[in-house]
């Protein structure tokens, strides 16, 4: 479709989040917003593992007024054979969406990316403001390895002082960071180390399973924090701040 990278620009701002491995091996990707991109096209990103690209407008593909596609390739001339996975939304103007990408462990042949769009502002389940006062972390690990450590996930705490937790939902239960939850927990304000603990660790005391991130909270703040990593290799943490609207 070489005419979708001539469509007109959208009102809405979309970033990527790069959290994807094939198998047990890192993987960098480029992205482009256009259904299928051409030979010479340049992407709008170049993500390595771990990464977090610029805010971007997406161009508008094919598919009527607001629709954008953002297609996702390993590194190299785009072509069919080097072509991950796609993302295809309706966009409106003010829409702001962080759009992780991960890997597909339930399929990883035939579709590897699976994509997680967190609407920042917009859309029909925007994610929680902080309240009055306070700063949240919102955690996501879809781009966690499938581990005895991590089979139920993992939860995060502030080091020295125990586990952030998460509030339970209408059955009281307590949604752990991994499979399909996306966990908003509020953070104390002012700078502090966070770490990513097994849910067995009820304390949040023990050595954590990722190295610590620092991270400063002010009033009305929020950021991801993405646990993820490769199968038999210490798990990462990393900490994106999430823009005010």
């Amino acid at each position: 479709m070489a005419g979708a990278a001539s469509s007109p620009v959208s009102g809405a701002s979309v970033r990527v989040v790069n959290l994807l491995r094939l198998g047990s091996h890192a993987t960098p990707i480029l992205v482009f917003d256009t259904t299928l991109a051409g030979t010479h096209q340049q992407p709008i990103a170049r993500l390595p593992y771990g990464s977090a690209s610029h805010t971007f407008h997406p161009r508008e593909d094919d598919s009527g007024t607001g629709t954008t596609t953002l297609s996702f390739y390993r590194p190299g001339p785009p072509s069919n054979a080097r072509l991950l996975g796609q993302w295809t939304e309706t966009l409106q103007a003010g829409d702001q969406v962080t759009v992780l990408v991960q890997p597909n462990d339930d399929d990883p042949k035939h579709i590897p990316v699976f994509t997680s769009p967190e609407w920042e502002h917009g859309g029909t389940a925007p994610l929680p403001a902080a309240s009055a006062g306070s700063a949240l972390v919102i955690g996501q690990g879809f781009g966690l390895p499938k581990s005895s450590a991590t089979t139920f996930g993992v939860q995060y705490g502030v080091v020295g002082h125990g586990c952030l937790a998460p509030a339970p939902d209408d059955l009281g239960n307590v949604s752990y960071i991994g499979a399909t939850n996306t966990v908003a927990l509020t953070i104390p304000l002012g700078r502090q180390r966070i770490g990513a603990y097994s849910t067995e660790d009820r304390t949040c005391t023990k050595k954590p399973l990722a190295a610590p991130v620092t991270v400063t909270a002010k009033a009305g703040d929020r950021m991801y924090l993405l646990a993820y990593g490769t199968p038999g290799r210490p798990l990462q943490l990393a900490a994106v701040p999430i823009p005010a609207t």
